[in-house]
This record gives C-alpha cells, sequence and structure tokens, in this order.
C-alpha cells in the first residue's frame, strides 16, 4: 500500500510500538512529520517541528508512545500526543551540539527504546565527533566522549552510530569514515579505550550500524558500506559473513533495518527489498519494492515502511511463509584466517 506524502520525498520512517501507525518525515525545504493508519493508508495527522530540517524520528514505548525528533543543526525535540490531528505537544527540546565547532554537518543518533537512553553525535568531515549518551528520564547528559572515543587513526568525523537494545544500553558503537567500528561501554570512563576497535571494510565509510546480542557477553554488529557485513565480538571482531548476490555489489544496500525480537534483517537496494531470517538464514525477496532511502519494523504486526525518494511511502505486509532456504540465504561466509 502506497501512502500519500503529497508527493514529497520521504527522508525518515518509524512504526508505532502501541498502534498501527506509520511516521514519516516528508518534503523538500519545508519538512512536516506525518503520521499514518498503515492498515487504512488514512493521514491522521501533519505537523511542522518549527525547527528547520528535521532529519530523524525516533519512537519510545511507554504507558503512552513519545517521540524523538532530531534536526540537522542539534536540536532534539521530545513530543507527546502526536497521534491525534492537531493536539501533539512538544515536551521538551534541547541543544545535543552545545560547542560552535560540531556544528555544520549532519547530526547522527541512535536510541535504546526501553531502556531510554539516546546516543548523538556531530558528524563533519574536518572535525573529531564528540560522542553524548543522553538519560532520556532526565533528560541530562550521562556519558560523553572526551576525544579517545574516535579511534586516533580515523582522520573523519563519526558516520553511524547504535545503541545495544537488548541488554541495559550501556553498550554504544560508532562507525566511522575510515571503514572501523568502535565499541564502547558507557560505564567505564570515556577515557579508556573502547573495548573493540575493528576494521570493518578499509577506506570505506560505514553509513549504518545495528547491535545485537549473541550470547553470553557477545554482540553481532550489522554493518552497511558498500556491502553488509556482520561482525562478532567473540571473534576480535573479524567480519564472518557478507551479504551475497547481485543486491550487494558497490553501493547497492541503500538501507537496512533490525527487528530485534524476529531476528529479522531487511536490507534495501534498487530493486528489489530481501527480508533475511538470521537464526536460520533464510531469505524472502520482494520484488518491485527497492529504492527505499529508509525502512522500518511494526513491533506489533508483520508490517514494514518503506520511505522512498521518490514520493512514496510504502506499507508491505509480510509472512512467515514468505521465506525459503538458499544457500545462507544470500549470505557468504568469510573464511577465518
Amino acid at each position: 500500500m502506497a501512502l500519500n506524502t503529497s508527493r514529497a520525498p520521504t527522508h525518515a520512517v518509524a512504526m508505532h510500538p502501541r498502534s498501527p501507525l506509520a511516521l514519516g518525515i516528508c518534503g523538500g525545504a519545508d519538512r512536516l512529520v506525518c503520521v499514518w493508519d498503515a492498515r487504512s493508508g488514512v493521514r491522521v495527522n501533519c505537523f511542522a517541528s518549527g525547527v528547520a530540517q528535521p532529519s530523524a524520528l525516533e519512537l519510545l514505548d511507554g504507558t503512552r508512545a513519545h517521540l524523538l525528533l532530531a534536526h540537522s543543526g542539534g536540536v532534539v525535540q521530545h513530543w507527546s500526543n502526536f497521534e491525534h490531528a492537531g493536539r501533539q505537544r512538544l515536551v521538551s527540546a534541547w541543544d545535543t551540539l552545545p560547542e560552535p565547532h560540531e556544528r555544520g554537518g549532519a547530526l547522527l543518533t541512535a536510541v535504546a527504546p526501553a531502556q531510554r537512553r539516546l546516543l548523538t553525535a556531530g558528524s563533519r568531515p574536518d572535525a573529531a565527533s564528540t560522542i553524548r549518551l543522553w538519560d532520556l528520564e532526565r533528560a541530562a547528559c550521562a556519558w560523553v566522549s572526551d576525544g579517545r572515543a574516535v579511534p586516533p587513526a580515523a582522520t573523519a568525523a563519526a558516520t553511524c552510530l547504535c545503541l545495544d537494545q537488548a541488554g541495559a544500553g550501556h553498550l554504544l558503537g560508532l562507525g566511522l569514515a575510515d571503514g572501523s567500528l568502535a565499541l564502547h561501554d558507557s560505564r567505564v570512563p570515556s577515557a579508556a579505550p573502547p573495548s573493540l576497535r575493528a576494521l570493518v571494510e578499509p577506506g570505506v565509510p560505514l553509513a549504518q550500524l545495528v547491535l545485537l546480542p549473541s550470547g553470553g557477553d557477545g554482540h553481532v554488529v550489522v554493518s552497511r558500506g558498500s556491502v553488509v557485513r556482520c561482525t562478532d565480538t567473540r571473534r576480535g571482531g573479524r567480519p564472518f559473513l557478507q551479504l551475497a548476490g547481485e543486491e550487494a555489489e558497490a553501493a547497492e544496500v541503500r538501507a537496512l533495518a533490525l527487528h530485534h525480537e524476529k531476528l529479522l534483517l531487511a536490507t534495501a537496494g534498487p530493486r528489489a527489498l530481501h527480508l533475511h531470517q538470521l537464526s536460520s538464514w533464510s531469505r524472502a525477496s520482494l520484488e518491485g519494492s527497492g529504492g527505499a532511502a529508509c525502512i522500518a519494523f511494526s513491533r506489533l504486526e508483520p508490517l514494514l515502511a518503506i520511505g522512498r525518494a521518490d514520493e512514496q511511502l510504502l506499507i508491505l505486509r509480510y509472512a512467515p511463509s514468505d521465506f525459503r532456504a538458499e544457500t545462507a540465504g544470500g549470505w557468504t561466509v568469510i573464511p577465518s584466517h
């Protein structure tokens, strides 16, 4: 089902944790936050944030859902009651890039909804990134890097962030422009070295990271550079799986999303969207649903929201019967050396 975006590209999408609602940031220079009923396609609310260029949105679950709206200049807003037309309420707002030298680039964000934690960083090619972890219950900064969070070998800023959503939200990850990633534990001082540094794809900026537990204290980091790779922290940070097939050609995979409870990974290429069942490495391919700029899973129903730059926002329904066994489910095992 295609939702009406008023012929404007979609820059970010999210699915409501408690209701069959899809949210998107849509528009050109004047971007709006729009909310649709994902079953009927009816738009139920649309509003402006009042701050230029909203770039990312995150949803927090609780007694009521809350919306975090990030803007390229560094401002993050906390909204409630956004599900009802004209009744949205701005709860609070704060500047996540307080220093002048941090501004001028993109604002990177990641959220652990259950733990009420937000990770932010400015991304400028001419400056190292300062990483901040925010406690959303107190609206206070709980951890800030001292400059050593970014490995000295990385001459460019952080390019993407991730947070552990399955645990206590203490583990945070940074993807860097030199193709490496660094993991930090926010319970130790920021001056301490990262718990893991790994060169995933030399010279290729990492565009997206997701983090999931892999048993014991181990984690798997799924990264998107020119291809999608899985890196296991228990293997010394060595990649062990790589997306295979025609969608794994350079710059082909344009977006990915992870369903943490069902261990489903969605990867979007120019022609199709693939769903990978990570527990069995089976795969479903949805032809004609490519070209995604952003994707998000619903936790309530087997639905995917797909935001596209061609002025469409799609809602797709999938089923367990869609998955078929393939050789490694479209993944190639990287041999250890």
